[in-house]
C-alpha cells in the first residue's frame, strides 16, 4: 500500500518504516501535486498564474507559517520539509487530525478511518408520499463523511464548531466510565464546550473530597494568591482553590 501510493503521488522521500512525520510529508505533498488547483483556493485576485502566486504556494505558508510565528515544541527537530514548486523554499509539512482531534499518523490508519466512515453511513434509503403530488419520495443513501483538518507546524489541532448545540464526540479519548466522551457546542465565537462524560460523578466526589480534606498548606483549601512566587493575597481576587495532583482518582482523570 505505502509503495502504491508512492508511485501514485510520485513521491519516494518516505522510507519502509514511516513516522507519523513522514506521513505529514506525505499528505502534504499529495494535496500540494494533486489536490490543490488554482481557481479552488483562495480570493482569484490574489491566486491567479497571471501574478505568479500559486495556492500552492499559499498553502504552505499556511502548514509553515515562519520561524517567527511557528512554536517550538519538544519534537521540532524531527518535522519534515518540502520544497515549494514555485519558490524553490522548503516549507514544514502540516499534520493532519480527524474532526474529533485525533491526529493521523500513517497510510494505514488514513485507509482504515476511510473505510470506517463509509461503513457508518446513516440510514438507507427511506420513502414516504409527497402530500402535494401523491408521489413517492425517497431520500438517498446518505454516507458519512471523514473530515481532515490541516494543522500549521508547531501548532496544536483546534476544534472547529459548526453551530450552537452540535456534538462532537471523541472515540479516541477512553473514559473509566466506560461512556464515549463528547463536546457539546455551546458557542462557535468565541469557542465554549461543555465536555461529557469527562469523568464520573464518583470521580467528581472524590476529587472534591480529596481538595476538602487535604492539610498540606500548599495544596489545602485556601485563598488565592498572586505573583509567580510566594503566597501573596491580593484584594480584588477573592476566591479559594484546593489542589489534587496526586490521588488515586486524579491520576486517572489526568490521564
Amino acid at each position: 500500500m505505502l509503495e502504491e501510493a508512492r508511485q501514485l503521488l510520485a513521491f519516494s522521500e518516505v522510507d519502509t518504516k514511516p513516522t507519523k512525520y513522514d506521513f505529514d510529508l506525505l499528505l502534504t505533498s499529495a494535496i500540494l501535486r494533486h489536490l490543490i488547483k488554482v481557481d479552488e483556493c483562495g480570493p482569484s485576485e490574489f491566486f491567479n498564474i497571471k501574478n505568479q502566486i500559486d495556492t500552492g504556494t499559499a498553502f504552505l505558508n499556511f502548514c509553515d507559517m515562519g520561524d517567527a510565528h511557528t512554536p517550538h515544541q519538544p519534537d521540532h527537530l524531527h518535522l519534515l520539509s518540502l520544497e515549494d514548486p514555485l519558490t524553490g523554499a522548503n516549507a514544514f509539512a502540516c499534520h493532519f487530525h480527524t474532526r474529533s482531534g485525533l491526529r493521523i499518523t500513517s497510510l494505514e490508519q488514513f485507509a482504515s478511518l476511510a473505510v470506517d466512515a463509509r461503513h457508518s453511513a446513516k440510514g438507507d434509503a427511506s420513502c414516504k408520499v409527497d402530500s402535494k403530488n401523491g408521489l413517492n419520495v425517497c431520500n438517498s443513501y446518505q454516507s458519512s463523511s471523514l473530515e481532515i483538518y490541516a494543522v500549521p507546524a508547531g501548532r496544536v489541532f483546534i476544534f472547529a464548531p459548526k453551530f450552537v448545540g452540535e456534538r462532537i464526540e471523541l472515540p479516541h479519548i477512553k473514559s473509566p466510565n466506560k461512556q464515549i466522551v463528547s463536546l457539546e457546542v455551546l458557542s462557535v465565537s468565541p469557542r465554549v464546550f461543555e465536555i461529557k462524560n469527562f469523568f464520573s460523578d464518583d470521580e467528581a466526589d472524590a476529587i472534591v473530597h480529596k481538595a476538602l480534606t487535604e492539610t498540606a498548606d500548599s495544596h489545602k483549601m485556601k485563598r488565592s494568591s498572586t505573583g509567580a512566587t510566594g503566597y501573596n493575597l491580593n484584594s480584588q481576587r477573592t476566591s479559594e482553590n484546593a489542589f489534587d495532583t496526586h490521588s488515586k482518582t486524579a491520576t486517572e482523570v489526568k490521564k
